[in-house]
């Protein structure tokens, strides 16, 4: 896994440009992009001030907990894929949720809180791997949390759509007055930064221990959850090596177990390469791309789940002989029937959105980050503890029901699949940082934008490409205006693909270094109200 960018850009730069003797060894910049324009701009206030990029990714995602506070926050998790480029070293900081200590085998789901994981992240990040201490980097988003920030529009759509599943606390902060907060309007949240100060001035025990710990285990207490003291102190990040697998002669490096995502793109790409597969938009192309979908592991596999406390059998599933086994299955001419779908490990998550905000950072020494923080569902649980203004996760619903296997099966601290896989692409081309949301669905999303970059397509094209994904319960081929045309749609349903139009979903952020023109670039995904900016500093070639 040492020194791999820097020989695979200098062989591409060889071949692209005779002229050049070897490819520059830093990028020509440094780039952002997020969810929305505060958190792209405290990123590249963090950069342009000499920050690197995990001080960036640190304070665009405490950005985030303010502005978007549907999708991420301190009362939920995430995965924070690095790479610092002095030692080469490639590290996931797992953020992910746990259930407490409490947690019976057949505990209820539904819209239940594990324990919280971004506050430990945030203060791992910034003691291990940040430039600046953890109380610079929350500043920006203490003063937006306690002066107010502007409503956008899909935090408004949220807000009207979650208003009946709010607690008292949130409907209040929301729905002041019985109206919900309208594009906007101003949201001020003085319990959120009190919060962020006290992890800004103790680190993770201003979140775990202490005032704002008691004010947690009282609210989830009173309302029958089953946290103790011990859960919130006994927390703890875990540092992964990341999961890494080749693509078209291109190095994926992203999320390992307790991420599903991550081994589900592997599947999914490993398969379509086996298969020769080219994107161009035939039938028999967007049927290979659902059938591999179909195939490859996802949140409902029997095998995956927390590593820390089941054996995960990774190199197994990922093996070339078990990816062939896999594309050999797929019919040319036909759909695999419903009988047998359920039989396979598909993907297979429910039709609605996920609560998630990707991020993406490279810095001009060529340290990266790409990350996925999450909610689980938009709100969370919909349950503000009051007095700490945080939204509390829903992640306990990511643990699978019992038919689906132990592996994933609910148990004391122990962390749940998530599908969310951000990630780094190396080869010819140079490097591409993706993160996605949109749930499972965001496994075909990344998977589609790698393959678009392999193949050259520009970033702005590359995120705004109308998507195709195996999707919902039972699983069809979910698709978005302009994905499929008529004939097409005809086509696939001749060949039993049971097909939905769906409204515009998921959320894809990505920076690209092209070597070759020494070119940086960033987008933001236009479903969103996200941005995307690189900025320049080394003279252009």
């Amino acid at each position: 896994m040492k020194n791999r960018l820097r020989p695979l850009l200098a062989a591409c730069a060889l071949c692209a440009v005779a002229a050049q003797a070897a490819a520059p060894p830093t990028p020509p910049g440094y780039a952002c992009a997020t969810p929305h324009p505060l958190a792209t701009q405290v990123c590249l206030d963090q950069l342009a001030d000499g920050g690197n990029a995990v001080d960036a990714a640190v304070a665009a995602g405490a950005m985030l907990a303010v502005v978007r506070p549907d999708t991420s926050g301190l009362g939920g998790g995430g995965f924070w894929l690095l790479h610092r480029a002095a030692d080469d070293l490639d590290v996931l900081i797992d953020g992910r949720e746990a259930a407490p200590g409490a947690t019976p085998p057949a505990a209820a789901r539904s819209r239940a809180a594990a324990i919280p994981g971004a506050p430990a992240a945030l203060d791992r990040l910034a003691r291990r791997y940040a430039s600046r201490p953890l109380a610079t980097l929350l500043a920006p988003a203490i003063r937006q949390a306690r002066d107010g920030v502007a409503v956008d529009a899909a935090l408004a759509r949220a807000i009207v759509a979650q208003a009946p599943q709010l607690s008292w606390a949130a409907r209040k902060l929301l729905v002041p007055d019985g109206r919900p907060l309208a594009a906007g309007a101003v949201l001020r949240q003085p319990d959120l930064a009190a919060t962020l100060e006290q992890l800004a001035q103790r680190g993770r025990d201003g979140f775990y221990e202490g005032p704002v710990a008691a004010q947690l285990l009282k609210a989830v207490q009173a309302t029958g959850g089953v946290w103790s003291a011990e859960d919130l102190g006994r927390y703890a990040v875990a540092e992964r090596e990341p999961l890494v697998f080749d693509y078209q002669g291109y190095r994926v490096t992203t999320a390992p177990p307790p991420s599903s995502g991550g081994v589900a793109l592997a599947q999914l790409l490993g398969q379509l390469e086996i298969l020769g597969w080219r994107d161009d938009g035939s039938v028999a192309a967007r049927h290979l791309w659902i059938e591999s979908q179909r195939r490859a592991g996802g949140a409902g596999a029997p095998d995956l789940g927390d590593p820390d406390r089941v054996r995960v059998p990774t190199a197994e599933r990922l093996s070339r002989a078990q990816l062939r086994a896999l594309a050999g299955r797929i019919v040319a001419d036909r759909a695999t029937p419903a009988a047998s779908a359920a039989a396979a490990a598909q993907l297979a998550p429910p039709a609605g959105e996920s609560a998630a905000v990707p991020i993406a950072v490279l810095d001009a020494q060529g340290n990266r980050v790409a990350a996925t923080l999450s909610l689980a569902r938009p709100f969370g649980s919909g349950f503000v503890a009051p007095g700490t203004g945080v939204f509390l996760n829903a992640a306990m619903d990511d643990f699978s029901p019992a038919a689906a296997g132990p592996a994933n099966a609910p148990a004391p601290r122990k962390r749940p699949l998530s599908p969310l896989a951000p990630g780094f692409v190396e080869g010819p081309r140079g490097l591409l940082v993706f993160a996605a949301a949109g749930g499972p669905r965001g496994v075909a999303t990344s998977g589609a934008a790698i393959s678009a970059w392999t193949r050259g397509l520009d970033l702005a094209a590359l995120v705004a490409a109308p998507r195709v994904a195996l999707a919902g319960a039972p699983p069809r081929a979910q698709f978005e205006s302009g994905a499929l045309d008529a004939a097409t749609r005809q086509g696939l349903s001749a060949l039993g693909h049971p097909l939905e139009a769906v409204p515009a979903y998921g959320e894809l952020q990505v920076l690209g270094w092209d070597v070759a023109s020494d070119t940086l670039s960033a987008a933001a995904d236009p479903r969103g109200s996200g941005r995307g900016a690189a900025v320049r500093t080394r003279a252009a070639p």
